[in-house]
Order: C-alpha cells, then sequence, then structure tokens
C-alpha cells in the first residue's frame, strides 16, 4: 500500500525476503504473463524503433512498459500516441531482470536492457494531439531513474505520483538533445500542466519539475524539491536556466494558477514565469517545509498563503499581491516592477526586503518575527520603492527599518523597529498621520516634501527628520536617549498642540517658520535647545521649554500667553517679538535680540512683551526698532536693553544686578523698571509713570548700593517714582518730575540742558548732596525736596507752596538768572552757608529759614519781595537787591544783619531783626511804617529818605545806632531807640508825637537848615527826644522842639534859622541853646 502523506516507500525487510525469493520468483512467472496494454498507453507506431517501448500488463491489470533501451547518456527515449496513468498506476520496466515492484509485485526483466545498463532518463514523449492524464503512482521498476512526461498538448493531474524515481519532469516542451545524444532542454512554446482533485504527491521524490506555458494548481501537490516554469522557453535540463523565445501560440491568462483548493508542499519551491504580462495567480497554499520559495514572473505575481522554512523570493515584472500570510523562517525578498500590496501579513523571521515600484500595504509587513507572532531580536525590514509607499498597516522589524520611496504614507499605521530606522521620501512627502512609530535606536526620516505626524505618536531612542515642511498637529515625538535631537525643514515646522519632547543631550530645529502654538517642544537635556528659523515663530499658548541653554533666531516671534524657558542660557535674536501675557525665563543669562525695527504696529523688529521675560543670570533685550514690554521682565543678574527706535514698559522689570537700559527714541515707563544694583538708562526722551528705581532689594527694601542713573538728549519726565539706594543723577533738555515721589540714599544730580526741571507737587529726597541745574526754570511748586546737601542752579527758581530743606551742613546753593518765587514756600536749611543768588527774589508768604550758623546771602540783581514772608538765619544775614519789599515780612539773623538795596526798601509792618548788628544801606528811600528795625548789638541806617511812622527803630544793647538820611525823617508816632548813643544825621527830621531816645549820647544834625514849613533841613519834634546822656541837636535851619526834650546829661542845641521850643526840654547836665536866628520858648 502507498500512503498519501509517506515520504518515503519501503520494501519488506530484507531477511523475510531472501528466505521467500524462490517462490515469489515462481509465483510471478506464472502470473505475469505478457498481455496487451489497457488503452491508457498507446506507443507510438510510427516511431522509429528505438523510441517504440512495448507496453504490456501485468498479472494484476496493471500496465506496464518495457522502456527502450537507454543511449550512451543513459537516455531511454519512449514516444507515444496516447501517455496516461489510471488509478491503479503504471510501471516504468527499467530492469532487465526479475524484479519486484510496489504496485505490482513481481514482473519479468525488461527485453529492450537485458544485462545492459540501466536507463539514468526515462523520456516519455507524445507525439499525437491528445493530452495525458495522471491519475495514479508512475513507478520505476529496477534502477532508479529520471521520469519525464512530455506531451506539447498538455498534462492534467489528479491523484498522482512517482514511485522509485529522484526526479519527476512534467513538460509540455518538447526534448532538446545535445550532439552526444544528452538531454540538453525543453523547449515550451505551449501547453498547460494541471494539477486537480486529489493532486500530486511526491513527497519521496526529491526533485519535481513543471515545465509548461502555464500550469493551474488546484489541487495539493507535495514534492522535495519543487520547480515550476511557465513561459515560451527553453529551459535547460541541468539548471533550470530559462531562454524566452517568441510563440505562435496563443498566450494563456495565467502562467501560474494555484486555486484556493490548490497548494504547493514541498522542501523548496521554485517558481519562474518568463512570459511577459502572465503571471502567478495563488489564491492557495505555497509551502517550502525545508527550504526556499522562489518565484520569479514576468507578469503579475497574487499570493494567498504562502511559507517557507528557507527564504521567500518573488520577483516580477509587475505587480506582486500578498492577499493571506506571506512567511518564511530565513528572509523574505520581494522584488517587482509593479505596485505591491499587501492585504494579508507578510513577514519574516529573519530579513524582509522589497523592491518595488510602488508598495500598497493595508496589511502587515515585518522581519524577525517569530513564529508565534512576536518580534523577535534580529531581522531587517528594507522596502525600497521608485514610486509612492503606502504602508498602513503594521510595520514590524526585529532590527532595523529602512523604507526609500518617492512619497511615503504611514498613516494609520503601526511601525515598530527594535534597531535603528529610516524612512525617506525622495520627491514627496512622508505621511505619518494618526500613525504610531517606535524605534528603538536612531530614527532618520527625510522627505523632500512634508513630513506629517498630525494626530501621530513617533517615539525614538535617537530623533533627526529632516524634509521640506514639518507637520506635528496634536501629535507627539518623543527622543528617549541622549544623542542630540535634529528637526530641519525648508518651509516650516508646524507644531500646533503638539509635541516635541527629547531626552537629547541638543535639541536642534531649523526651518523657515515654526508654529507651536498650543504646542509643545519639551528639551529635558542639558546641552542647547536650537530653534533656528528664517522665518517666525508663533507660540501662542505654546511652551518651548529646556534644562539646558536656549538659542532660538527668527524674524518675528509671537509668544502670546506662552512661555519660552531655559535653564540656563537663552539668547534670542528676532526682528519683532511679542510677548503679550507670555512668559520667557532663563535661569542664566537671557538675551533678547530684535534687529530691525518696531512700531506700535508690531512691524518688522518689534518687541511686545505683555507676558513674562525672566532670566536667572544675565538678561539682554536688544531691538533696532521698538520694544514693548509688559507683564513681568527679570533677571538674577544684570540686564541690559537696546532698543533703537524706543522701549515701552508696562511690565515689572527687576533686575539682581544692574541694568542698562539705551535707546535713540522714547522711553515709555508706566510699570516698574527696577535693579538691586545700578540701573543706567539713556534715551532721546523718557516718559515715566512708574517706578525706576536702583538698589532696590526683593522685598522692596531699600538697599546700600545702587546708583540710578537717566540720561536724554530730550526731556525726560518721571511723574512716578524715582528711587536710588545711593547716588541719582537725571539728565535730559528739560524734567519733569511733576507729581512723582524721588528717592537717594546717595547723590543727586538733576539737570536740563534746555529746558526747566519742573517739580510740582513732587516729593524728592536725597541722603547727600542735592545738585539740580537747569538752563530754564526749576520748578518745585506745591513740592517738597529733602537733602543733606542743596545747590540749585537755572534761569529761574519756582518754589509756590513748595518745600525745600537741607539737612546738612554744607553750604545751600540757589541761583537764578531771573527769579527765585518762594511764594508760600519754605526754604529750609541746617547748611552753615545758605546762599541765594538771583535777578530777583520773591518770597511772598515764603519762608527762607537759615538754621547754620554762618550767612544766609541773598543777592539780587533785581528786587526781593518778602511781603508777609520770612528771611531768617541763625548765623548772619546778608541782603543785596535793588529793591527789597518786605512789608508785613520778617528779616531776622541771629547774628549781624546787613541789607543793601541800590533803590528803595519796605518794610512796612514788616520786621527786621538781628541778635548781632542791623546795617540798612539804600540809595533810595527805606519805608518802616508800623515796621520794626531791631538790633542787639548796634544799628547802621543809611538811606535816602526813613518814613518811620508808627514804626519802630531800636538797638537793644550799648553798642551806638548811627542814622545816616541823605533826605529827611518820618518819625511821626514812630520810635527811635537805642540803648547806647544815638547818631542822626539828616536833612530834616519829623517827630510829631515820635520818640527818638539814647541811653548814651544823642545827636542829631540836620544839615541845611530848618523852617515852620518843614522845609529841607527842618528838626521839628513834637513828640519825644531823650538821652541818657548828653543831647545834641545841630541844625543848619530851625529847630522847633515840642512835647519832651531831655538828657541824663548836657543838652546842646544848635540851630542856625532860629530855635522854637515848645516843649519841657530837662538836662540832668548843662544845656547850650546857640542860634543864629529867633529863639522862641
Amino acid at each position: 500500500m502507498i500512503s498519501s502523506n509517506s515520504a518515503y516507500f519501503s520494501l519488506n525487510n530484507q531477511s523475510i525476503w531472501r528466505k521467500k525469493l524462490v517462490a515469489w520468483t515462481m509465483l510471478l512467472l506464472m502470473a505475469t504473463q505478457p498481455m496487451t496494454a489497457a488503452a491508457e498507453v498507446v506507443a507510438d507506431s510510427k516511431a522509429a524503433g528505438g523510441n517504440r517501448p512495448l507496453v504490456e500488463t501485468s498479472a494484476n491489470g496493471l500496465p506496464i512498459v518495457q522502456i527502450t533501451q537507454p543511449s550512451a547518456a543513459g537516455i531511454s527515449r519512449n514516444q507515444y500516441q496516447q501517455f496516461n496513468v489510471d488509478s491503479r498506476g503504471l510501471i516504468l520496466n527499467n530492469s532487465g531482470i526479475i524484479t519486484q515492484t510496489q504496485l505490482a509485485g513481481y514482473i519479468t526483466g525488461n527485453p529492450f536492457i537485458g544485462h545492459g545498463p540501466s536507463a539514468r532518463i526515462i523520456l516519455n514523449e507524445v507525439t499525437s494531439k491528445d493530452p495525458s492524464y495522471l491519475r495514479g503512482y508512475t513507478e520505476v521498476a529496477g534502477q532508479k531513474a529520471d521520469i519525464i512526461i512530455a506531451n506539447p498538448n498538455g498534462i492534467y493531474g489528479d491523484g498522482f505520483g512517482f514511485i522509485n524515481t529522484n526526479r519527476a519532469v512534467l513538460t509540455t516542451g518538447t526534448p532538446v538533445f545535445g550532439g552526444s545524444g544528452s538531454l540538453d532542454a525543453f523547449r515550451v512554446s505551449g501547453g498547460q500542466i494541471s494539477i486537480q482533485g486529489t493532486g500530486m504527491n511526491a513527497a519521496n521524490v526529491d526533485q519535481v519539475d513543471l515545465i509548461s506555458r502555464s500550469v493551474a494548481i488546484n489541487a495539493q501537490v507535495w514534492a522535495k524539491n519543487l520547480n515550476v516554469v511557465t513561459g515560451s522557453n527553453k529551459v535547460d535540463y541541468k539548471t533550470m536556466d530559462t531562454k524566452t523565445f517568441d510563440s505562435d501560440v496563443a498566450s494563456p491568462q495565467v502562467a501560474i494558477d494555484v486555486g484556493q483548493l490548490g497548494g504547493m508542499y514541498a522542501q523548496k519551491i521554485y517558481m519562474v514565469g518568463t512570459e511577459k504580462g502572465l503571471g502567478v495567480n495563488s489564491t492557495g497554499t505555497i509551502a517550502a517545509q525545508a527550504g526556499d520559495v522562489t518565484i520569479t514572473s514576468a507578469g503579475k505575481v497574487l499570493l494567498a498563503n504562502t511559507s517557507a522554512t528557507g527564504n521567500i523570493q518573488v520577483a516580477a515584472a509587475e505587480d506582486v499581491t500578498n492577499q493571506k500570510a506571506l512567511y518564511a523562517q530565513g528572509n523574505v525578498d520581494i522584488t517587482t516592477s509593479g505596485t505591491l500590496h499587501n492585504s494579508g501579513i507578510l513577514t519574516a523571521r529573519q530579513s524582509t526586503n522589497i523592491t518595488a515600484q510602488n508598495v500598497q500595504s493595508i496589511g502587515t509587513v515585518g522581519a524577525g518575527i517569530k513564529n508565534d507572532g512576536t518580534v523577535g531580536t534580529a531581522g531587517n525590514l528594507t522596502v525600497n520603492a521608485a514610486g509612492t509607499i503606502a504602508m498602513n498597516g503594521q510595520n514590524l522589524a526585529a532590527g532595523d527599518l529602512n523604507i526609500t520611496g518617492s512619497t511615503l504614507s504611514l498613516t494609520n499605521s503601526k511601525t515598530l523597529a527594535n534597531g535603528n530606522a529610516n524612512l525617506t521620501a525622495v520627491i514627496g512627502d512622508m505621511d505619518h498621520t494618526k500613525g504610531s512609530l517606535q524605534v528603538n535606536g536612531a530614527l532618520n526620516v527625510s522627505a523632500q516634501g512634508t513630513i506629517r505626524n498630525d494626530n501621530g505618536n513617533i517615539e525614538a531612542e535617537k530623533l533627526s527628520l529632516i524634509g521640506h515642511s514639518f507637520s506635528n498637529h496634536t501629535g507627539a515625538i518623543t527622543q528617549l536617549g541622549k544623542e542630540t535631537t535634529i528637526i530641519k525643514a525648508v518651509e516650516g515646522v508646524d507644531n500646533t498642540a503638539g509635541i516635541i519632547a527629547t531626552n537629547g543631550d541638543s535639541l536642534q530645529i531649523k526651518s523657515n517658520s515654526l508654529q507651536n502654538s498650543q504646542g509643545q517642544i519639551q528639551h529635558a537635556g542639558t546641552g542647547e535647545l536650537s530653534l533656528e528659523m528664517a522665518g517666525d515663530i508663533q507660540n501662542d499658548a505654546g511652551k518651548m521649554a529646556t534644562n539646558g541653554q536656549l538659542q532660538l533666531s527668527a524674524q518675528n516671534l509671537n509668544n502670546l500667553n506662552g512661555q519660552i524657558i531655559g535653564q540656563k542660557k537663552v539668547n534670542m535674536t528676532t526682528q519683532t517679538l511679542s510677548n503679550q501675557a507670555g512668559k520667557i525665563t532663563a535661569q542664566d543669562n537671557l538675551t533678547i535680540t530684535a534687529a530691525n525695527g518696531i512700531d506700535s504696529n508690531l512691524k518688522s523688529s518689534d518687541v511686545h512683551d505683555t507676558g513674562s521675560i525672566v532670566s536667572g543670570g544675565d538678561l539682554l533685550l536688544t531691538s533696532t526698532g521698538k520694544m514693548l514690554l509688559s507683564g513681568t521682565t527679570s533677571a538674577n543678574g544684570d540686564i541690559q536693553i537696546h532698543a533703537r527706535d524706543g522701549l515701552s514698559n508696562y511690565s515689572s522689570l527687576y533686575g539682581q544686578g544692574k541694568t542698562d537700559i539705551w535707546t535713540q527714541s522714547v522711553l515709555e515707563n508706566s510699570a516698574n523698571l527696577i535693579a538691586a544694583q545700578n540701573m543706567n538708562i539713556t534715551a532721546q526722551s523718557i516718559k515715566s509713570s512708574g517706578t525706576i528705581g536702583a538698589g532696590i532689594q526683593q522685598d522692596g527694601k531699600l538697599g546700600k548700593d545702587g546708583d540710578l542713573t537717566i540720561h536724554a538728549g530730550g526731556t525726560i519726565t518721571t511723574q512716578g517714582q524715582n528711587v536710588a539706594a545711593k547716588d541719582l543723577t537725571i539728565t535730559g533738555s528739560a524734567l519733569t518730575l511733576a507729581g512723582s515721589k524721588t528717592i537717594a540714599g546717595g547723590n543727586g544730580i538733576l539737570t536740563a540742558t534746555t529746558g526747566d526741571i519742573d517739580h510740582n507737587s513732587a516729593t524728592l529726597q536725597i541722603g547727600k548732596n542735592l545738585a539740580a541745574t537747569a538752563k530754564g526754570i526749576i520748578y518745585n511748586d506745591n513740592g517738597t525736596i529733602y537733602t543733606d546737601n542743596l545747590s540749585l542752579v537755572g534761569k529761574g527758581i519756582s518754589n509756590r507752596n513748595g518745600t525745600m530743606s537741607q539737612l546738612g551742613k554744607e553750604v545751600t546753593i540757589l541761583s537764578a538768572l531771573e527769579n527765585v518765587d518762594n511764594r508760600n514756600g519754605i526754604i529750609a536749611t541746617n547748611a552753615d552757608l545758605l546762599q541765594i543768588k538771583a535777578d530777583s527774589l520773591t518770597n511772598s508768604q515764603g519762608q527762607l529759614q537759615h538754621a547754620g550758623t554762618g550767612t544766609l546771602s541773598v543777592q539780587t540783581i533785581g528786587n526781593i519781595q518778602n511781603d508777609k514772608g520770612t528771611l531768617a538765619t541763625n548765623g548772619k544775614l546778608q541782603v543785596d537787591a535793588k529793591n527789597l519789599d518786605n512789608t508785613k515780612g520778617e528779616i531776622i539773623g541771629q547774628k549781624q544783619v546787613n541789607i543793601i538795596t541800590q533803590a528803595d526798601i519796605i518794610n512796612s509792618q514788616g520786621t527786621i531783626k538781628g541778635s548781632d548788628a542791623v546795617n540798612i544801606a539804600a540809595q533810595g528811600n527805606m519805608n518802616n511804617e508800623q515796621g520794626t528795625i531791631e538790633a542787639k548789638k548796634g544799628m547802621g541806617i543809611n538811606v535816602q529818605s526813613l518814613n518811620n511812622q508808627r514804626g519802630r527803630l531800636a538797638n537793644l544793647d550799648a553798642s551806638g545806632m548811627q542814622v545816616k538820611i541823605s533826605q529827611g525823617i518820618q518819625n511821626q508816632s514812630g520810635n527811635i531807640s537805642s540803648n547806647g548813643k544815638v547818631d542822626i544825621t539828616v536833612q530834616d527830621l519829623s517827630n510829631q508825637g515820635g520818640q527818638i531816645t539814647a541811653q548814651g549820647d544823642l545827636t542829631i544834625a540836620a544839615a541845611n537848615g530848618i523852617d515852620s514849613s518843614l522845609a529841607a533841613g527842618d528838626v521839628k519834634n513834637d513828640g519825644t527826644i531823650a538821652s541818657g546822656g548828653n543831647l545834641t541837636l545841630t541844625s543848619t535851619g530851625k529847630v522847633l522842639l515840642s512835647g519832651s526834650t531831655s538828657a541824663n546829661g548836657s543838652i546842646q542845641v544848635n540851630a542856625q534859622d532860629g530855635l522854637t521850643n515848645y516843649s519841657e526840654l530837662y538836662a540832668a547836665g548843662n544845656t547850650t541853646l546857640t542860634t543864629s536866628g529867633t529863639l522862641q520858648n
């Protein structure tokens, strides 16, 4: 019996066979006498004698072919009109003696062989037009030989096989012989080999060759090594090499067709279809169980279930389609000039290599895949296509993954590589939308078009993405390893709502533009995050963060509600920066540079920050245009801001180190510009309603050091707070500090080079020296100035309702080319010297208070207006003016008081007091009506005329009083007194109701004569003239005495033109009355 699935066929045990050999031989000789074979096998009667076999029948009815005598080459050539094998089988007798067979038992020897050599090859040719039907086994009796069945009309098999042969060949070709009679090849021009039903079992045959114009397999085919060669070919018998030729026979539709019920099972399978346009169509099974599957087709290849314990090689001129499972324990190599279609599983235990015009896969393509479907540790997947590649299923590589095509589509795919991966789109895009890509080694993606990972996920040990553009909308890209991550795109990188995260030491993103709105770029490495854009960066509500340093360059940067964070240095170079509600932070130095110009509409080179800029080290912001800061701007180190065309600060700017701000245009500050150390600001003009500070600590308290220097070529308006822990310097064409609060712990220098200093309604507190200089007017109306030392020099000084206080001892200087206006103001100083130099002084209802013991010096070219005002000093008072108006005012000195005017002095209801001597000299008149002039250590008055009506001139000590009046004295109801002597020189004296008294000598001299009309030189006294010593009255005119005239010493009256006495004249000493005129008593 023959088992259909057995690979080996054996005789009985040799020992048993020897014992029964004689009995079996006799039995067979009797039972197998020659008889005519059935019509299944018919020899060609027209064949040459040497090619015509003898067909007989065995005792059990099996056909026996007595093959022809083999040639010298060992070939037995047998020609038939008909060659069929029924289910009982067929024996090809290759033995010259009785031999045992598996199909028919013992048979007689072949007379054509006799004692000669057996055939090496048994060639069976059909010369008629009838096809061959093989429905049983063909057995070689005797010595093994190759079986060849050649029928150009076709061969049909159904439940057949071969016994005792190493090689079985079915061919629709004709044999081609060599010169020595050897079989060289088969020439195939037509015919088909079709295997149906129960198929072919040639598992016991080393090699099975199916050589035909076409082959159809609709049943199972079993063999050790199976070769299928189709097409119009000359096929070499030994090598199976093919040479194609043109055939006149019509082409079949398919070269090799394996139906759904068909299958090829062999150790090795080799399939070749050489006819152009004719392919391999396998909807069944092709299985190489101990070797390779090799398929070569000049047309299409369609595969369903294909497997090999070795390699699978498929080469096709047209498309290759895998519908179900293709698996090789070795490698899979697929080459096609058409498209590879895969809707099934295409995998290899080792490597998979695909070369095609195009690749379309919605199934699984894998390398290094174990039998259980899991991914192993080795096996590379390589896919190359001149055209498009769409691998939208699973793509698995236990080793490296390499995919190269004109365009790549991995949308919705799942791709895994345990090694490295290279994805290349040489012409177009690499689309990984909604895909998952995991690479445990390095991933390199290169595309001439767009690399797209929208809603996708890419994870690799190392990443390099280089394309024309890159899109990661809501996608995620992650590098786990430490090597540098590279993303480069010619056109743009779009990471909208996406994530780019890396552990790489450095991350490089280089492109024309970067869109990171709501996206995240996370660099966990400690090297550098480099964002290099030729165009714009949009980081709206996005985050770009690094544990290392950040290097950013772009045309325009929009960080609206975004975050830019560096744990080390951050360097940003951009044409424009918008940071509205954003945050820019560096733990080390932060440098921001904008190159070409900024305007309020955020045109080229704008820096617009309404968010947060934070540096852990230094911060450098540079713009050759405008800069707008808002939110928070801070640095743990120095801050440098260069904004050529202007700076608008709405932010809370704070630097732990020094801060330098420079602009050639306007600096506007409505928030805070603060430094823990020095603050230097240089601008064309400055407008500040916020705080500008230096030396301010993080808790807001003033430190020990920190200079504030503000310089502008134009105007400076700082109406908020200006604070310096140490020195303050503000220099501009004009300064407006109105409404501000300015504090400096050290010196303060305010300079207006061409205009005014306006400190109205403001507070200025300077710990040491304050020097304010203005080409225009220094205004402190309703303002307050406190300083240790004060120096104000300007065109004018206005302190209306203001306060100026000097606490220190050095000289206080107020110098004005025009007026010093202290109306209702206070100027107070502890200085040893207070110097006021001006064209004029207006101190109406004002106060000049000098607590020092040196000199209060007021020098004006013009007038001093001190009505209801106070000029007071603890030291000496020196007043020089054209006119002095002290109506209801006070001029008080704790030491000597000296007043000199070029014209008049008005002290009506006023007070002039000196705790030392008082000296008053006026080239004009002095009006002391109801006024008081008092000295404690002598008084000297030298004026043109004196109105002392109801006034008081008093010297309180024994020092003398000297009054020199060029014209007259009006002393009606007035008082002129001294505790010492009094000398009065006057043209005329009117003393009605007045008092002139002296504790010492009293001398009154009237120079030019006196008459009753009180003309020039008269002395008229209706009051009191009293002397504690001698009294001397001298007049070149008349003397009229009334009231009381007395002296504790002598009285001497010399009246040249007459003496009229209505007074009580009394002298304790001598009285001498002399007149050249009339004496009336």
